[in-house]
């Protein structure tokens, strides 16, 4: 079966070049969870950072799809990830950089003049 080669392939590359890669994605989310939770208003549990996810809640009044959108119109890219949750991953295609870029932008769209958008679910 042709399909389960490909499948398989990329099993393959993922283990046998992606596993190094993986200390740093955490490290690099272990590093933007500490810069967002020093943001004022930010909510998040710096425990639970334990892989390369950084799950965390905007502050009020922003919603969780506001800021998403928000952070989007900045090309970051966040998901909603239920309740009041945000999801911010670290992958091979995001370097340090750009995660500190990304808290950064986060940040500047908290502090920006003038009340967040809302918008309904």
């Amino acid at each position: 079966m042709r399909q389960a080669g490909v499948l398989a392939a990329a099993g393959l590359v993922a283990l046998e070049t992606m596993i190094g890669r993986l200390a740093e994605d955490h490290a690099n989310a272990k590093r933007m969870a500490a810069a967002l939770a020093a943001i004022p208003g930010i909510a998040l549990d710096l425990a639970s950072v334990e892989t390369n996810i950084v799950v965390f809640e905007p502050p009020e009044p922003w919603t969780p799809q506001a800021f998403v959108a928000a952070a989007k119109e900045e090309s970051v890219l966040l998901v909603t990830f239920g309740g009041r949750r945000v999801r911010a991953m670290t992958h091979g295609d995001v370097a340090a950089n750009e995660c500190e870029r990304a808290v950064d932008v986060l940040a500047e769209i908290l502090t920006g003049s003038g009340p967040p958008p809302r918008q309904g679910s």
